[in-house]
């Protein structure tokens, strides 16, 4: 901890905007997903709006409250839709958990089986596949060749 605080290596400071900005690149990088056009810049502070926004800018709200004109909860997006500004229908915490679950679905997932293999049922599978991978079935404590399947 002292050599971050006081070598000459990169300060504590630095390592906090660094995180910081890379956490606004993820959820950019989110937020495009949902409509290509939206650029999260940063943090939406009541007390720091931007003087010449952009159509389609956009900012996360992290403290509740009116910001711009708009009450907003944390985690909310404001966007700048060209006139004024407006909140998002969704949250970066929705869309961060609608995307896990479009990604991560199940169904998605498919399994194609190796050539040669017979089995019906998952124990037969294992069975199939250690004996193809060591050369023997599990619990034999032989070692094979690893033929393969």
């Amino acid at each position: 901890m002292e050599k971050i605080l006081s070598g000459n290596g990169t300060k504590i400071g630095t390592l906090f905007a660094n995180l910081d900005t890379n956490f606004i690149q993820v959820c950019n990088y989110m937020l495009k997903i949902a409509d290509p056009d939206y650029n999260l810049l940063g943090y939406g502070e009541a007390d720091n709006e931007p003087s010449a926004p952009s159509e389609n800018d956009c900012y996360l709200v992290i403290s509740a409250g009116t910001i711009w004109g708009i009450t907003a909860a944390e985690y909310d997006i404001i966007l700048y839709n060209g006139s004024s500004w407006e909140k998002l229908a969704y949250k970066i915490t929705e869309l961060n958990t609608a995307l896990q679950a479009n990604f991560f679905d199940a169904e998605k997932i498919t399994v194609e089986t190796p050539d040669n293999m017979t089995a019906t049922n998952v124990q037969d599978a294992i069975n199939e596949l250690a004996a193809a991978v060591f050369g023997s079935s599990p619990g034999s404590g032989s070692t094979g060749s690893g033929s393969g399947i």
